[in-house]
């Protein structure tokens, strides 16, 4: 008696044991094809990036970006185009030097740049730094001047870029279609006739940005800088070293 009673409860063990291996295997079937892993960001599409930008958000401050390591880190074999310095912008890469936003040998300061993207890479990160801790002055510069730099429109599509022209535009209160129209690489950038919300002040990590492509006229082919506008960044280049010293 006592020997078939253990046989039914060995019977029994075996037979839940069995059930819950087959509850636990549905449930990590059911669990992986309701929560399937999430891909990295290298699998991430280029289309599914751009679905995501908030183009119609508010500018937050440009500042504090970290470049990717692969461009920032070691040079590129992009092609080196070398432009003409004015003096103005010497001048101002000499004062991003003694403020420690740049480094030894980052740039020869009395020859023509060399400008690759690991350059410009590394003198957008150091001009933005001078943005963030010089923004007081941001009040003081030519309003004229900042307009006319304004309704020239963007120098380059690139996203960044592009959101600080319309944060500048945005606070002169200038229509984006009155830009966007007559621009010449309106075809290739993602961002034409789109608005940002209104801008109460200048921000100088935009303004700087804009000026420092627009002075190393590190800008598409299409676009050309005006004699005018030219005037305009060099005075307000000359306004920024002086009232940042």
């Amino acid at each position: 008696m006592l020997t078939s009673s253990l046989l039914l409860y060995s019977k029994s063990r075996r037979i839940q044991s069995k059930t819950l291996s087959s509850l636990f295997y549905f449930s990590t079937q059911t669990l992986s094809h309701l929560f399937p892993p999430r891909q990295s960001n290298g699998a991430t599409s280029g289309k599914q990036e751009r679905n995501h930008m908030p183009v119609n958000s508010t500018c937050a401050p440009i500042g504090r970006t970290r470049y990717d390591s692969k461009s920032v880190g070691k040079k590129t074999n992009d092609a080196i185009f070398p432009r003409e310095m004015s003096p103005e912008m010497a001048s101002f890469l000499r004062r991003l030097k003694e403020e420690g936003c740049l480094k030894d040998g980052d740039f020869n300061y009395e020859k023509p740049l060399l400008c690759n993207s690991y350059s410009l890479n590394l003198l957008k990160s150091a001009t933005e730094q001078f943005g963030l801790k010089h923004q007081p002055i941001a009040k003081w510069l030519s309003g004229g001047e900042l307009k006319q730099v304004a309704l020239f429109g963007c120098p380059s599509v690139e996203r960044r870029t592009v959101m600080a022209a319309k944060c500048l535009r945005s606070f002169f209160r200038i229509e984006e279609n009155t830009v966007c129209e007559s621009c010449k690489v309106k075809t290739s950038c993602r961002f034409a006739n789109q608005r940002v919300e209104r801008q109460e002040k200048v921000i100088l990590t935009y303004v700087m940005r804009l000026l420092v492509l627009y002075a190393l006229n590190a800008i598409p082919q299409e676009l050309s800088i005006s004699e005018n506008l030219k005037l305009s960044i060099n005075k307000l280049l000359n306004e920024v070293i002086n009232l940042s010293t």
